[in-house]
């Protein structure tokens, strides 16, 4: 799992989406199973752009309990150029990310959700 995720943590932001994607590219429409039992057919840009908002309510959330865990016991800002498999190993075992229900595995969301920011600003990292 550690080849898989290191990887993924240096490839091109574009293959990592179309990995996620299973070989889509971003605005193919995409079936997946949702919350409600249906196939939404969405656009792989659409689902990349939702799983990323359901990670950042999540963090919103528990922000108290994921700021200690994330931005003061990892140190994030500190490690966050890294490419850390440990960091993206404690992020995908966050009690939070397996409450949330996506298409994903956490393993990939974690890579995705350090790669496009997402942690730098909910632990408001300097540049």
């Amino acid at each position: 799992m550690s080849e898989e995720i290191s990887k993924y943590l240096v490839m091109p932001l574009s293959d990592l989406e179309s990995a996620m994607l299973g070989g889509y590219r971003s605005n193919d429409p995409v079936k997946y199973l949702g919350q409600d039992g249906n196939s939404p057919n969405d656009s792989g840009r659409s689902l990349l752009d939702r799983t990323l908002q359901a990670v950042s309510a999540a963090l919103t959330a528990n922000a108290g309990a994921a700021r200690q865990k994330l931005c003061v016991e990892l140190e994030y800002c500190g490690n966050r150029n890294h490419n850390s498999v440990e960091l993206v190993t404690q992020l995908a075992d966050a009690a939070f990310m397996y409450a949330i229900v996506l298409p994903f595995p956490p393993f990939t969301v974690a890579v995705y959700v350090i790669r496009r920011g997402l942690l730098d600003r909910f632990c408001a990292c300097g540049n």
